[in-house]
């Protein structure tokens, strides 16, 4: 590159550059940068040196310097002000130094403003993911399939069967219970089987025709909590997920922790999940967060969240969506309002109401919201990659620019050469122009 040099970083005068912020107690070492050295006057406030010290945060000098860096930090993750000195970049003339900050700072306003547009995105897609699940249970999605077919069996008879289902269930267990224990069941043993309890239903929203209110706990089959007690982690093992990987309609386990096969058993005695059953946050900063166990996942519970697994003539995933609609996150705000630390207690989920449809319109609708839903899962994934792409075009750019080839070079631009001895001279008038009076003169001015 033409009338480029290497220089290291140094200190000069008088502007002050915050360089890093790095390390536990989160220090910030300074550089001051020389006048004949080119700096945007745009700063970042926080940790973010001129335009022209940018080579130091681009892959190519980090890669360069990064045996410098580990061999002088000792694997402590901190850099000062003198580590940072002495790593290298090219040096460009001063003239084109300005020409570079220029281009830099023209393409890069170009994807902050890319970059405002897609954050947009994430908003509108959420907005739209919103009016899919308060249309579906309105019974808008599938209003056409209801008139093609009028004659199939209502919600209420699926309820009667879903009831009936549970109370042979409970006899099941009790039944085993007795048989343990090497016991004959008591007279009228049948009567402790308590129902569940009923929808409240007076301030409920009408229904279309064939639906019916039901709750939580009617249409499921087990309802767990997580157990009380922070996992005891592992490097590797079982999945244990966390309500930080909760998803609306997704567990992402991308980052996931794990435990011994020990603690796994221990937090799965009550129920083991399985694939389908619907994992709900009821506690802390993700409240009100609803997903599936995917297929083909062993898993156990962290904290904060409970398991709810659906009855047979229930469609779980149609649980979940409901869970995540504006409707039933209406009711977490209400039920929390106010609570300096909001959380669920589990009867109050079981409670919450839930829109039952016939059991042929829920397959229906459960394919018009998940074909619905996907357009938005689609875009946001792009909008995902599209801020990718710009991240790497923005380290393309600094590439290019300390490659000599994002401006044209001028053969009439002072040599860098020349503008790195005018740096040295002055560094060294400065140094000796800093040098503490002798002893003799210091005694001399004291005792005066």
């Amino acid at each position: 590159m033409m009338g480029y040099r290497t220089a290291g970083c140094w200190q000069g005068s008088p502007t002050l550059l915050i360089a890093c912020n790095m390390g536990t107690r989160q220090k910030r070492p300074i550089l001051r940068q020389d006048q004949s050295f080119f700096a945007s006057p745009i700063l970042n406030r926080t940790a973010l040196i001129g335009r022209m010290f940018q080579p130091v945060r681009s892959r190519r000098t980090i890669s360069r310097n990064i045996g410098f860096i580990r061999a002088t930090l000792s694997l402590r993750e901190n850099v000062n002000a003198r580590n940072l000195g002495q790593i290298s970049f090219p040096l460009p003339p001063l003239a084109e130094q300005r020409r570079i900050v220029a281009k830099i700072e023209a393409l890069q306003e170009r994807s902050r403003r890319a970059r405002e547009e897609l954050s947009e995105v994430e908003p509108l897609l959420q907005q739209f993911r919103q009016s899919v699940l308060a249309a579906a249970f309105r019974g808008d999605l599938t209003a056409d399939w209801r008139a093609a077919h009028p004659n199939i069996e209502p919600a209420s008879e699926l309820l009667h069967r879903i009831r009936a289902e549970r109370c042979r269930r409970w006899e099941q267990a009790e039944l085993a219970k007795y048989e343990a224990k090497g016991q004959k069941p008591p007279k009228n043993w049948q009567d402790k089987y308590e129902e569940p309890e009923p929808v409240d239903d007076l301030e409920l929203s009408e229904l279309p025709e064939g639906w019916v209110w039901a709750t939580v706990d009617e249409i499921s089959s087990h309802i767990v909590d997580c157990p009380h007690s922070t996992p005891k982690w592992t490097e590797a093992g079982k999945l244990c997920v966390r309500t930080t990987e909760f998803r609306p309609g997704h567990l992402d386990i991308a980052n996931a922790r794990f435990v011994s096969q020990e603690t796994f058993d221990e937090r799965n005695y009550r129920l083991k999940p399985q694939p389908g059953d619907i994992l709900y946050s009821r506690e802390g900063g993700i409240l009100g967060i609803s997903c599936q166990v995917p297929s083909d996942t062993e898993l156990c519970l962290g904290q904060r969240m409970m398991l709810m697994r659906t009855d047979v003539h229930f469609f779980s995933r149609l649980l979940m969506h409901w869970l995540n609609s504006p409707r039933t996150l209406d009711r977490v705000k209400r039920l929390t309002l106010g609570s300096a630390s909001p959380h669920l207690n589990v009867g109050e989920v079981k409670r919450f109401p839930v829109p039952v449809a016939p059991l042929d319109e829920q397959s229906k609708l459960l394919e018009q919201i998940e074909s619905c839903l996907a357009t938005p899962e689609v875009c946001g994934q792009m909008a995902t990659d599209y801020e990718q792409q710009l991240d790497q075009l923005d380290q393309s750019i600094l590439v290019k620019a300390f490659n000599g080839e994002l401006v044209p070079q001028d053969p009439d631009d002072e040599p860098a050469s020349a503008l790195l001895e005018r740096i040295r001279e002055q560094k060294a008038g400065q140094a000796e122009a800093t040098k503490p009076t002798s002893k003799l003169h210091r005694h001399h001015g004291a005792t005066r």
